[in-house]
């Protein structure tokens, strides 16, 4: 009773805090992220992570906020039973944590700031969509990282690659502000690694990765218990000698095993590596599809192309990076624009036709404009703005597209020889929406906002006939740009 007590008052705290910030206009969002967040517990963490997202960061509004914060010093202590405050605005893994200081890691982004960071470590702001205490707009709702993938453990910000050039430098990345008069900028800086942080870097680095890689393996925004992630541990080293007896159940065991070894900026490095095989053989050496939409039509963009008017391209050139890839098979639409596409990427050889790529049948609205709509079909234009999905008339609509989508998937795409491991599918528009739409959970009645580019490749992974999407970031956010209001 006494501890449920203890932590609604903490809650009530950090609630008022997290009201006091929001307090600005200007700020949209603040949330307390991390384990923290969940347990509300200050024996069991090492800081407490406050996120706040603004619409523009000024010297004057940063340190407002950071004056905020100080004037719940004494409230602060007393509750955590702390001697000291300390107040880390740096972003990135750096720890301060001790036993007799309260660490507040305070980060503060603008929107643009954020979305970068989104896109660079889509890791930790995965990990920060989960928290449900918050005032103001939730995280996942301002920009979201939807669901991992195996491009982010080889190149985002704390992935194989980073963590492995860290290592090798001797130095943890982090990140400060610097401001020049009115100007902002975030600064790239190095922590150089010594004997008193290196081994919670490692530790850090093992807990998180093989965390998110459970993450992602169970498509689950979880925080997993240590028993799991030591039985994946185990998994991915697979009785290698150097590491069989470390166990990842808990900090304290495992900085006791580590505090021994000599080289262990090296034998994490050899884990990282043994790690990225590891997703090789299990993921990347599977059969490898793009999906894209075809070349450019002289059709204006406000008429609805379906199927019936069989257009051609108007621009036959190909960007170099798409000439290079050397595929094993394509599967098309018959349509002609994305005939023509297909050919100038392979050898029409290789082209196996599909009726079930082809573009959605607008039927009678074929050939008119919203406006055509409004004016000819008045209720079904009414039915489509309140997004309820109605048939076209005499056509389809997107739940009938989605289902042509999945046939191909499961009757065609699925059957594809394990030889022909680099697969070009050249589809449209619709099709593609249903696509992104479906595999990364969006309701549908938002697909129409999703935007896809000509002859933007969308990287799909087929293992034992399932699809797993392994799309750049960057790429799903130009898709997804206009949604993020709308999750």
């Amino acid at each position: 009773m006494k501890n449920k007590l203890a932590k609604h008052r903490i809650k009530i705290f950090f609630k008022k805090i997290l009201k006091d910030l929001l307090f600005d206009q200007n700020t949209i969002s603040s949330t307390i992220v991390g384990s923290f967040s969940e347990t509300f517990n200050f024996k069991n963490v090492g800081d407490i992570d406050v996120v706040l997202i603004c619409k523009k960061i000024t010297r004057k509004y940063y340190k407002d906020y950071i004056k905020i914060i100080k004037m719940q010093k004494n409230k602060l202590l007393q509750l955590s039973d702390k001697k000291n405050l300390k107040i880390n605005t740096t972003f990135g893994p750096i720890k301060f944590d001790n036993s007799k200081t309260l660490i507040i890691h305070l980060m503060i982004y603008d929107y643009n700031s954020h979305v970068k960071h989104a896109l660079a470590s889509p890791f930790t702001c995965y990990d920060w969509q989960r928290s449900n205490f918050y005032c103001g707009n939730k995280l996942e709702k301002i920009f979201s990282i939807k669901k991992l993938q195996i491009n982010d453990f080889m190149n985002s910000r704390r992935g194989i690659k980073s963590y492995i050039n860290d290592l090798t430098n001797k130095n943890i990345s982090y990140s400060k502000y610097f401001f020049n008069k009115n100007n902002v900028t975030l600064q790239k800086k190095k922590l150089k690694i010594n004997l008193e942080n290196q081994n919670k870097f490692i530790y850090h680095i093992l807990k998180n990765i093989i965390n998110n890689f459970v993450k992602f393996e169970k498509n689950k925004n979880n925080n997993f218990s240590n028993n799991i992630i030591n039985f994946y541990f185990k998994k991915i080293i697979n009785n290698n000698k150097s590491f069989i007896k470390f166990k990842l159940l808990s900090k304290e065991i495992f900085l006791k095993e580590i505090s021994k070894e000599k080289d262990k900026l090296n034998l994490t490095k050899k884990f990282l590596k043994i790690f990225s095989t590891y997703l090789k053989n299990k993921y990347l050496n599977n059969n490898e599809i793009h999906f894209i939409r075809h070349q450019k039509t002289k059709i204006n963009k406000e008429e609805f192309l379906g199927q019936s008017r069989n257009v051609s391209i108007v621009n036959k050139k190909i960007p170099i990076y798409l000439k290079k890839i050397n595929y094993d098979v394509c599967y098309a639409s018959p349509l002609k624009r994305s005939l023509q596409t297909s050919k100038l990427l392979v050898n029409a050889k290789k082209i196996k036709l599909s009726k079930n790529l082809i573009e959605m049948n607008y039927g009678n609205c074929e050939g008119l404009t919203y406006k055509d709509l409004n004016y000819l079909y008045p209720k079904f234009a009414k039915n489509l703005s309140s997004l309820k999905d109605p048939r076209f008339p005499n056509g389809e609509n997107t739940e009938d597209v989605l289902k042509r989508l999945n046939k191909f998937i499961k009757k065609e795409l699925i059957n594809t020889k394990q030889s022909e491991k680099k697969i070009l599918v050249v589809t449209h528009n619709v099709i593609l929406r249903c696509l992104l739409g479906h595999y990364f959970n969006i309701n549908k009645k938002y697909w129409y906002m999703i935007n896809i580019k000509n002859l933007e490749f969308f990287e799909f992974i087929l293992k034992h006939k399932k699809l797993i999407p392994n799309i750049s970031r960057t790429k799903l956010k130009t898709a997804f740009n206009n949604l993020h209001n709308f999750y």
